[in-house]
Order: structure tokens, then C-alpha cells, then sequence
């Protein structure tokens, strides 16, 4: 802190001062050729001086804080990192930087600029992601530059009826049997990609929850697949009445609809498996 206000208060003794001898040779002014720039975090530009009245000068540059933007000799400033008197806030305080020659000197402030990243790498062995349903996978991005400021990405899946996944986390949860692709995006024109498959289960036995019920006529009531294990898919559900008679059954949804007094059994088959409800009417 004591060094930037040496710098700052000897700048701004030179700017004071003023000369009322003309004499050839002796320096009234320097002046920059830009006062303020704005430079992304790795970036360079050439400033210029000039001295009045116009004459040979050995120049002396230097940056009020070259942890965040330096310059050499010949008053090429860099912009190193971005300058936050509040690191909780996204406002970037300038840098001056000082050209100097015996009593002239000028001041340019530079803001530097956060750096966006230019590319985004999806880290994951291999193409793409297997899943049974309800696994979970955390995925994670990789940035480049490393050291871009700009970090915040999207993620997002094509189809969230098979893979959904957390936007900002990235944490992929497998819903049902097919193929997702998970995106991870800083915009439109930087991302990456990576396939999700979510595998089909097979089951190895069926039933029906109840597997007893008794319904007054008239009554509807939806029956429930048990599948093991528990998060098999395997073939599509079939719903089937043994006496319709006593009780129908939607063929898709397994819901019974009571006819008439008796008892009759509910079928679900799945593939060569099958499940049976025994269905009481009063």
C-alpha cells in the first residue's frame, strides 16, 4: 500500500508541475497516447509517449500494482489478473500506469478484463456413459485456458425422460432405457458433449400389488406392477382379464373396472413372465 501511494503521489507531483522557461531541452510535458484501456486478462498493447518540446528521451514506465498489470521499458503493458477491491463483487478496479521524464509525466488506467474460456472437455473415460436406471453419475469439466475467469456452466440433457441431469452440478441420474446426450456449455459455441445409455434391465420375476382384492361393482381400481428387480424395464406390460365378466382391465394402465359379482383373475405378463391378482366382486 505505502508503495502505491509513492507512485501515485510522485505522478502526481510531475503532472503539477510547470515550467515558465522555454529554454530548448527542457522537458514541460509527457503526454500518453491513451489514457484509459480496457485489456483481457493475458492480453498486451504498446503505449506511446511524447514528449513536448520533441526530443531524444530515455523514458521511465512503471505500473502502480504489477501484481495485476505490468510494464516493461518500452511501455508494452500486460494485463496479469483482474484487480477486486471487493473479491465478493464482480467490479474490476483500475491500475494506473506512469510514464516519467525529469519533471513531465502522464498516466494511463488500465482495467483488465476476465477471461473466458475457450474450450470445455467433458472429463470421462471413454464416449459414452452406461447406466442402469436410477444410477447416477457425477460428471465434471475441464476449462481451458486454466486460468479463465469466466467458469459458470450449463448442463443439460436432450432426453430427460431417459437421463436427466443437474444444470450446475452435472450430476447425470438414469430414468429409463435409452440414449441421452449430455451437453456441458459455457455458450452456445463452447461445449462439449457425451452419450448416455441407460441399459435395460431384464426381469427375472413379475407379480401384482395387491395380489388379492375385493371390489364392490362399479368400483375402478389401478393395480400395480412388482417387477424384480426393481428397476427392470424388460418388455412391455401387458394387462389381461381371465373372466371379463366379473372384472375388465385396461390392457395398458392395469386399471380394474368391478362388472359383476364373482371372482376372476387379473393377469400381467411381461415377455414369459407373468403375475396374477385374484379379483373378488360383492
Amino acid at each position: 500500500m505505502k508503495t502505491n501511494f509513492f507512485f501515485a503521489a510522485l505522478a502526481i507531483a510531475a503532472l503539477a508541475v510547470v515550467s515558465c522557461n522555454n529554454n530548448e531541452g527542457e522537458v514541460l510535458a509527457v503526454r500518453l497516447d491513451k489514457t484509459a484501456i480496457e485489456l483481457v486478462k493475458g492480453e498486451s498493447v504498446q503505449l506511446n509517449a511524447t514528449v513536448v518540446p520533441d526530443q531524444d528521451a530515455e523514458l521511465t514506465w512503471f505500473s502502480q500494482d504489477e501484481q495485476y498489470v505490468t510494464v516493461d521499458p518500452n511501455g508494452v503493458v500486460t494485463a496479469v489478473g483482474l484487480k477486486k477491491d471487493d473479491p465478493t463483487s464482480d467490479q474490476v478496479t483500475p491500475v494506473s500506469v506512469y510514464v516519467k521524464y525529469q519533471n513531465g509525466a502522464d498516466e494511463c488506467l488500465v482495467t483488465v478484463l476476465p477471461l473466458a474460456p475457450e474450450k470445455v472437455e467433458i472429463e470421462y473415460e471413454g464416449n459414452t456413459v452406461k447406466l442402469d436406471p436410477g444410477e447416477t453419475v457425477q460428471l465434471k469439466a475441464r476449462l481451458y485456458p486454466e486460468d479463465a475467469d469466466l467458469t459458470d456452466l450449463e448442463w443439460t440433457t436432450d432426453y430427460a425422460a431417459c437421463a436427466m441431469v443437474d444444470s450446475e452440478t452435472g450430476l447425470v441420474k438414469a430414468i429409463a432405457p435409452g440414449f441421452a446426450t449430455i451437453r456441458a456449455s459455457y455458450n452456445d459455441k463452447i461445449y462439449d458433449e457425451i452419450n448416455v445409455q441407460v441399459n435395460v434391465i431384464e426381469p427375472t420375476a413379475v407379480a401384482i400389488d395387491p395380489s388379492a382384492l375385493t371390489m364392490d361393482k362399479g368400483t375402478k381400481y389401478r393395480l400395480k406392477p412388482v417387477l424384480t428387480p426393481s428397476n427392470a424395464s424388460g418388455a412391455d406390460m401387458v394387462w389381461t382379464s381371465l373372466d371379463q365378466h366379473v372384472v375388465t382391465v385396461d390392457k395398458e394402465t392395469g386399471v380394474v373396472t368391478a362388472v359383476s359379482q364373482g371372482q376372476a383373475a387379473v393377469r400381467l405378463q411381461m415377455g414369459k413372465l407373468s403375475g396374477e391378482c385374484i379379483v373378488t366382486v360383492k
